[in-house]
């Protein structure tokens, strides 16, 4: 039997607008909106009936009302799209710049007959991203079939050989998808995650965009409502984090002193990108005030409210803290 090559198209290189928009598909739209015309106006209908005006000016209207929601989902999505969220990536470059990386990458993947060429180009994509990121990673495989789970194995160790990927195959004992996602989950939590392990759900058909990682998930750690969106909410009481970067002078020691003493003390990034975050509770107001007077002066302070980036928070956040909780 003769082999079927199946071409497939690189993520990252966008289709040309003639041939996204070939002649042939504009033909086939001005052929609908045509058909669409000719049967409005020469199949008898009651829209321009003067019995039914009010009815159709009533739909209109709702027509109208509910397109004005789209037109605003759609505003609000530029507005994101061209303000918000390059200012987010360009601070989720900057941590990972500075050499910031999850300890471990996880994928779980379900895979089921898929095509070789598929295949290939799924563990192609991942090798790369996980070259890029530098840490150690583990696939978790679910599958129904040897075949399956030998040519992603072969093909695994012919791009992957000089990386540091643990596959582990996971063969469902009962038919369908949810089956098999349960049991690699299943899997996961017996073997043990740890706490800043990056965790990927995919298909098996699903080929990764280059950079993915390291554009997604830095923002997991910058965005604390993308991080309940999708893992839930830690549930932690009203905070206050201080967060600086290390400058020069005894100050700084006495500044990783008072942040040690903080409720939740951590370091992320390395040299220029290096950053202290130190999380206070009401209850230690005084430890957080002493700690901000030490670190005030310097450019890379940041004060966050539960985690966030709030307007004035400097000015008007922590001096009513000082003001309610002092004694």
């Amino acid at each position: 039997m003769a082999s079927r090559t199946i071409g497939l198209d690189h993520p990252a290189v966008p289709l040309p607008w003639i041939e996204k928009w070939s002649p042939f598909v504009q033909v086939k739209i001005l052929a609908y909106f045509a058909a669409c015309f000719i049967a409005l106006s020469m199949v008898p209908n009651s829209i321009w009936d003067p019995a039914a005006r009010e009815f159709v000016y009533v739909i209109g209207l709702l027509g109208i009302w509910r397109y004005l929601w789209w037109f605003n989902h759609w505003m609000r999505a530029l507005v994101f799209a061209n303000v918000a969220y390059p200012r987010m990536r360009d601070r989720a470059a900057e941590v990972w710049a500075s050499g910031w990386r999850p300890r471990h990458i996880h994928i779980q993947m379900t895979t089921f007959r898929e095509h070789r060429e598929i295949s290939e180009a799924v563990i192609r994509a991942l090798c790369s991203e996980i070259r890029e990121a530098g840490v150690p990673a583990t696939i978790w495989l679910g599958s129904s079939e040897l075949s399956d789970e030998e040519k992603i194995g072969r093909h695994l160790k012919l791009v992957g050989d000089d990386l540091d990927i643990t596959l582990r195959i996971i063969r469902q004992n009962q038919p369908g998808k949810r089956v098999a996602i349960a049991l690699i989950l299943r899997a996961m939590s017996r073997a043990g995650l740890g706490k800043d392990d990056l965790v990927i759900f995919m298909d098996g058909d699903f080929v990764l965009h280059p950079g993915a990682i390291r554009k997604c998930y830095p923002l997991f750690a910058l965005d604390p409502d993308l991080h309940a969106a999708l893992f839930g909410p830690r549930n932690l009481p009203f905070s206050i984090t201080l967060v600086f970067g290390r400058f020069d002078g005894p100050a700084f020691d006495r500044a990783v002193e008072l942040a040690r003493g903080s409720a939740e003390y951590r370091v992320v990034g390395a040299g220029e990108g290096e950053r202290h975050r130190a999380r206070f509770f009401p209850g230690d107001a005084l430890r957080m005030r002493d700690l901000f007077e030490t670190i005030s002066s310097q450019p890379t302070c940041e004060v966050l409210v539960d985690d966030r980036p709030i307007p004035h928070a400097r000015e008007l956040w922590l001096p009513l803290v000082w003001f309610l909780l002092l004694p």
